[in-house]
């Protein structure tokens, strides 16, 4: 006979069991498994004194580095790709519907029409590109490629004037807006490059070419290493699927920035549709450029372009989405109930876009602060935000950086993968990248000198892209602290400094800033250091 005191015991084991079985069912696995975020860069077996070893990519581990994206892709112009299907499907690029096969006969055109009229002598002559981030400087840029023209552009209007002196085009591709300015520059020059015009819907090119002593011509009357910054860029995702033509890519980052160019390229390769935000400024205007929510939003609902797939945007674009989907969020009487159940699912490495509190809570959120645009997002990639001159020195190349507290509300807002990216001026594609479904929330504490407190990893390097750090502390790195140094790279990706001499032994390149390496794998990259050469980073030529 079974007395109350048994059935008691068995009831509370039930239900004990029952407990477990339900809180075992409903807690979501990780994405990711936690060995894999454990180590994700490939270490070497041994490094110099005063040095760490060489840290590559996990995937490709001690194999050489890749460099182009596919088969038979050995040229900037070959990005283009000529094969079925790519050759007929219509994708957008900015404003305009083309397929690869018009892109190319235009390309054809507009570049003996460049070398006729300017005089171009393949790999003797150097044009300055400087227009607004549109189809026809990427035309400009193939055109000038396919005819072996080298192309200079600039990551900031500052160093125009410096460039026109020291290192003079033969041609200047400009934008119609900035004619004037440009012709007052050339004024005291006693270089005489062409000028060629674009958008000059006026007929104010005639009028100027009458009154100064350069030959002007429009863009009108012309109508009548970047390949392994496009495969660092095309990795960057990979486990929400490669770009294709049914993707559409809308990025933050000027054209005329490395980084920039090759997501362009990157998109060109793929098929996919391609638009840029407005990220161009006059070259007689403030460089002070504060990103924002409305550039997003205008940029995500183009009249005729497909909704984003995928975006390209800095700390600050990504900071103000967060700030405005978690405003929207808390007017929900639910909210902060829906904020600890997202909470403690990125702790346990789950994400979910369309689970119960986004519908409850996020989803109409989202939709209120961005428009359409979360529906029909997959992904963001946040790089570096603008690069400028430090004024106090005139030696650093600076960049905004992601902070590692603003991670975990922009998982919980937008709820798609998030890559932190970090990109030089050095090189055409992204030097780290962190995984897609890292969700490890881990502050780093760093010394003073290197100041990467409070910053977020930036993952392991690229799948291009070999680094290593020097004037390491040697007690310090023997003693099995995290390394932290002088960050130098190395791979196809990586350009010449200029002027050349910068370049150490074994063809590893200085970056200008310092960098903390953690024990999985992933880098935070810190200041500028000292030895910084400013002539090192004065533009960039690709």
């Amino acid at each position: 006979m079974i007395s109350l005191s048994d059935e008691y015991t068995i009831a509370l084991g039930i239900t004990a069991a029952a407990t477990y079985l339900i809180s075992t069912l409903l807690v979501p696995p990780p994405l990711v498994h936690p060995l894999l975020l454990g180590r994700q860069s490939h270490v070497a077996q041994v490094r110099k004194e005063n040095e760490s070893a060489v840290y590559s990519n996990y995937g490709i581990g001690a194999s050489s580095l890749p460099i182009a994206p596919g088969k038979g892709v050995t040229t900037q112009v070959s990005l283009l790709r000529q094969d079925a299907p790519f050759d007929t499907a219509e994708r957008w690029l900015w404003d305009q519907k083309i397929n690869n096969r018009d892109l190319q006969a235009k390309v054809s055109r507009i570049g003996a029409a460049l070398c006729a009229a300017a005089g171009l002598v393949p790999k003797g002559s150097r044009v300055l590109l400087l227009l607004r981030d549109s189809l026809e400087w990427l035309i400009a840029d193939l055109a000038l490629a396919s005819y072996c023209v080298p192309t200079i552009t600039l990551s900031s209007n500052a160093l125009l004037t410096a460039t026109l002196e020291t290192h003079p085009p033969t041609a200047i591709v400009v934008d119609a807006s900035e004619l004037v300015h440009l012709l007052e520059l050339l004024e005291e020059s006693t270089h005489k490059p062409v000028i060629i015009v674009v958008g000059d819907r006026t007929g104010e090119t005639k009028v100027w070419a009458k009154k100064v002593d350069l030959r002007l011509v429009t863009w009108e009357d012309l109508e009548n290493n970047v390949v392994a910054g496009a495969t660092g860029i095309l990795n960057v995702l990979p486990t929400v699927g490669p770009w294709s033509e049914k993707d559409t890519i809308v990025s933050a980052h000027s054209l005329s920035t490395p980084y920039g160019r090759s997501i362009v390229y990157a998109a060109l390769y793929s098929g996919a549709n391609f638009g840029t935000m407005n990220t161009f400024k006059g070259l007689h205007e403030s460089q002070d450029i504060t990103p924002s929510l409305s550039e997003v939003i205008r940029a995500s609902e183009h009249e005729s372009r497909p909704s984003p797939t995928i975006i390209l945007i800095t700390p600050k674009h990504l900071n103000a989405m967060t700030t405005s989907i978690l405003s929207m969020s808390k007017k929900s009487p639910f909210f902060w109930l829906a904020w600890r159940h997202k909470y403690s699912a990125l702790l346990r490495g789950y994400l979910v876009k369309d689970g119960f509190w986004d519908r409850q809570v996020f989803a109409r959120a989202r939709m209120d602060a961005l428009g359409s645009l979360p529906t029909t997002l997959r992904g963001v990639v946040v790089g570096p935000g603008r690069v400028f001159l430090n004024q106090l020195d005139d030696t650093y190349l600076l960049a905004d950086a992601l902070d590692y507290s603003a991670v975990l509300p922009a998982r919980i807002a937008l709820s798609v993968p998030l890559v932190n990216v970090y990109a030089n001026p050095l090189a055409t594609g992204p030097i780290f990248a962190s995984h897609p479904l890292d969700m490890q929330v881990l502050e780093t504490e760093g010394t003073p000198a290197h100041d990467v407190a409070g910053k977020a990893h930036s993952g392991p390097p690229t799948c291009n892209i070999s680094v290593k750090l020097v004037n390491t502390q040697e007690e310090t790195v023997a003693g099995g602290a995290d390394p932290e140094g002088n960050l130098q790279i190395k791979g196809p990706g990586v350009g010449d400094p200029i002027p050349m001499g910068v370049q150490s032994e074994e063809g590893w390149v200085d970056s200008g800033v310092t960098a903390h390496v953690r024990s999985n794998g992933t880098f935070v990259v810190g200041n500028p250091h000292e030895s910084t050469s400013s002539s090192a980073h004065d533009f960039t030529l690709i």
